[in-house]
């Protein structure tokens, strides 16, 4: 090992000594960089601009987003680099600035995109109201309310310039502050909740944080809220993180009736994906199709994944191909990429082939075969007898790269 690591020190130090001075030395972005990462921006900036105007802008980008730019300059910097990528968090660092700007400058900033921290929320609603959109500014409130987390001091500021519209939403706020595992937010509505509500928060704290009396929290729990969707799952979360695989089994099974039984759908699914997958593979396979199916999502990634997931379990395992195609094709709808659409037109094709319907198979697999840069749509193309893309076959180079420009460049 000793002698790999002097061999490598060796090969480092002949190319460092053979490469040319000018290659060596850094460009004016690179000591601009060092300089913003040591908090000198004025620095960072003066040595950008000697690198060009994208270097200029790659310093101006860093600092917009670390919320040291003016309202004016986040604008300009929008304007003329608006397909740059973080523009969502470079909007939100620059939020502290545009609430001190005027009515009209602020509907402006927030035309594209909306606010992201709860005082951008309450200066849009102001200039919102202000310019005769009340219902608007009341809909953001309340959407602000029951979803943003946000300290004592704004949640302050909300109540105070909005107490009535928001005090028939306190409940919900604390209920979703909970599935969002944001203590801090959920104890700072303790004050505004029913003792039932408090107690069931204080029974869902607890679980999340793993303590060990919780059995007694839930038991004491009043009847109406011992089924809430969200404790159920902060149960089924603390089962799993505390090894008691099964019994979480029991509960997700218990809870996949409907969308409102498991509350919130999309917090359970990724679980729900590695349990189907394990039933599959420890041979439970009926178990396993019904953890996967009963998912009650209707799109995203995991709804997609799930949906095939259903599918090829159903196909291979249960010998039921129409209701394997029924969910290859709800995952053939919920994708985009050609790797996702290449496996959904493939196993379309297999189900519709395994129900006897061989010209539905062939549509299935030509539509597969479209997208042979995937593995599936390889596969595709192969079972239905169709030709290789020929625009995927490149060609020969015309130089040798050994004698190109590149090659030769420092």
């Amino acid at each position: 090992m000793q002698a790999m690591t002097r061999l490598m020190a060796i090969l480092i130090s002949i190319f460092v000594l053979t490469v040319p001075a000018e290659a060596q030395r850094p460009r004016p972005l690179g000591w601009a960089m060092d300089a913003m990462r040591s908090g000198n921006w004025d620095a960072a900036a003066a040595l950008a601009a000697r690198d060009g105007q994208v270097a200029v802008d790659v310093i101006e980008w860093h600092r917009l987003r670390a919320g040291r730019g003016s309202y004016a300059e986040a604008r300009n910097f929008l304007a003329r680099r608006p397909d740059w990528p973080g523009e969502e968090y470079l909007r939100k660092q620059t939020e502290e600035a545009v609430i001190e700007q005027s009515g009209s400058d602020i509907l402006a900033f927030f035309s594209a995109m909306a606010p992201q921290t709860p005082r951008g929320v309450l200066a849009h609603a102001k200039a919102l109201i202000d310019s005769g959109q009340r219902g608007e500014a009341e809909a953001n409130l309340v959407l602000a309310w029951r979803t943003m987390p946000m300290n004592a001091t704004s949640q302050a500021l909300f109540i105070d310039a909005h107490g009535s519209l928001l005090a028939p939403h306190h409940a919900a706020r604390l209920e979703e502050m909970l599935w969002q595992r944001e203590h801090s937010e959920a104890r700072q509505m303790f004050d505004l909740v029913p003792s039932a509500d408090k107690a069931l928060a204080e029974t869902r704290i607890a679980l999340q944080k793993l303590e060990s009396d919780v059995n007694a929290k839930i038991d004491a729990l009043p009847a109406s809220k011992a089924d809430a969707p969200g404790l159920a799952h902060d149960r089924f979360e603390w089962r799993i993180r505390k090894g008691f695989g099964d019994d979480a089994k029991a509960l997700l099974l218990q809870r996949s009736t409907s969308a409102a039984a498991l509350g919130q759908p999309p917090k359970w699914s990724n679980r729900r994906r590695a349990m189907a997958r394990d039933e599959m593979r420890n041979g439970d396979l009926k178990t396993a199709y019904q953890i996967a199916s009963q998912h009650f999502l209707t799109s995203g990634s995991d709804f997609a994944d799930l949906e095939w997931l259903s599918g090829y379990i159903a196909l291979r395992f249960l010998d039921d191909p129409t209701t394997a195609l029924g969910h290859f094709q709800k995952h053939d709808g919920a994708v985009e990429s050609p790797i996702s659409q290449g496996r959904a037109g493939y196993w379309q094709g297999r189900a519709l082939e395994a129900m006897g319907d061989a010209e539905g198979a062939a549509r299935a697999y030509a539509m597969g075969a479209k997208f042979q840069t995937s593995f599936y749509g390889l596969l595709a193309a192969e079972r239905g007898g169709i030709p290789f893309d020929e625009r995927l076959k490149g060609t020969a180079p015309t130089q040798d790269w050994r004698t190109s420009p590149l090659a030769r460049a420092p």
